[in-house]
């Protein structure tokens, strides 16, 4: 019998102890998703500290490392066939620094790199953009012709946003 009053305390005492140990981690997870909530909903917010929005046009959004995206419109190339039947639709973004997305502002220099893709991509058959490597082919091509036209500014990257033939 003094043995069975010797363990109630202790049972008594690992009850407490993890009933303490729930309660903390419930404050510690309730915590987290409260600070998960201020992140998305204050910090989150497309707003620097300065006030100005990092979202700057419905095409170009301001990225970390001090370059932006300008998304250029949908392309629809025929592809070289024989038939004349086989084409290319295409989404093409491009990463560019401050300097080169204030150049791509002009419209002589937009309607220059459009008519540089869409030359070039023309020469495309279905069978060259075959798999990675095709893809991965013609994404360069557009790279250096923009380049050429943007020179001495050239373009961080290339990316097809869509790609469909």
């Amino acid at each position: 019998m003094a043995e069975e009053k010797a363990e109630a305390p202790v049972q008594e005492e690992k009850k407490r102890s993890n009933g303490l140990m729930l309660l903390i981690g419930g404050l510690l997870v309730g915590a987290i998703v409260a600070g998960l909530l201020v992140y998305f909903l204050v910090g989150g917010s497309g707003s620097t500290e300065d006030g100005e929005s990092d979202v700057q046009d419905d095409d170009s959004t301001t990225l970390a490392g001090n370059t932006s995206i300008k998304k250029l419109e949908d392309f629809n190339v025929n592809l070289r066939d024989p038939a004349g039947a086989k084409k290319l639709q295409m989404v093409i973004s491009l990463e560019v620094k401050p300097t080169v997305a204030k150049k791509m502002e002009q419209p002589e220099i937009i309607d220059s790199i459009r008519d540089t893709i869409i030359m070039f991509t023309s020469e495309f058959t279905v069978e060259n953009l075959d798999g990675l490597d095709g893809k991965m082919g013609l994404r360069d091509g557009i790279e250096l012709r923009i380049n050429t036209v943007l020179s001495p500014q050239k373009v961080e990257r290339v990316y097809f946003t869509k790609f469909i033939y």
